[in-house]
C-alpha cells in the first residue's frame, strides 16, 4: 500500500502543476485539454468498484470514463491547432486498450491491470505541461498563436 500512495502523492503533485500552469498561462486547446482531464479524473473516481472489489474484474465505469475521455481527445485532436493533442489521444487510446486483456482473460495479472491504468496518465499531464511550454514560446517569438482550425466550407 505504502507504493500505491507514494504514485498517489507524486501523481498529485504533477497534477497539481500542470493544473495550476495550465489554467494560467494555456491557450485555449490546453485549457480544454486541463478541463477533459479533471472530468475524467473525477468521473473515474465516482465510477470505479468499491476498494474490495476494485481490479478484480473489468472496471466498466473506468472504460467509460477512459471512452469519453478519447473521444473528447480526439475532438480536441480535430480542432486545434496543435500537435500534442495528437499524441494526448494516442496515449488516451492505450489506456482504454488496456482494457482488452482483463475483458478476454478474466484471469490476468490484476496489479498489472491497475498499473497500467495508472502509467499513462503520468506521461499524458507531462505532454499537457509541454503543450503549454510550447504555446508559451509561440507567443513570445511571434505575439500570437492561433488556437483553432478554422472550417474550409463556407456557411
Amino acid at each position: 500500500m505504502e507504493t500505491i500512495e507514494h504514485h498517489t502523492e507524486i501523481f498529485s503533485a504533477l497534477f497539481l502543476a500542470a493544473t495550476l500552469y495550465a489554467a494560467l498561462r494555456g491557450g485555449a486547446p490546453e485549457r480544454l485539454a486541463l478541463l477533459v482531464f479533471w472530468l475524467g479524473s473525477l468521473t473515474s473516481v465516482a465510477l470505479v468498484s468499491p476498494l474490495g472489489k476494485r481490479w478484480a474484474h473489468v472496471e466498466y465505469g473506468l472504460l467509460a470514463s477512459d471512452l469519453a475521455m478519447l473521444c473528447a481527445f480526439a475532438a480536441l485532436t480535430y480542432h486545434a491547432r496543435r500537435h500534442w493533442p495528437l499524441w494526448m489521444t494516442s496515449m488516451q487510446a492505450i489506456e482504454v486498450l488496456c482494457h482488452v486483456p482483463i475483458l478476454l482473460a478474466p484471469d490476468v495479472n490484476r496489479p498489472a491491470y491497475m498499473s497500467l491504468q495508472a502509467l499513462w496518465a503520468y506521461p499524458m499531464v507531462v505532454l499537457l505541461i509541454i503543450g503549454v511550454r510550447r504555446h508559451r514560446l509561440r507567443l513570445k517569438r511571434t505575439g500570437r498563436d492561433v488556437s483553432w482550425r478554422r472550417s474550409s466550407a463556407r456557411s
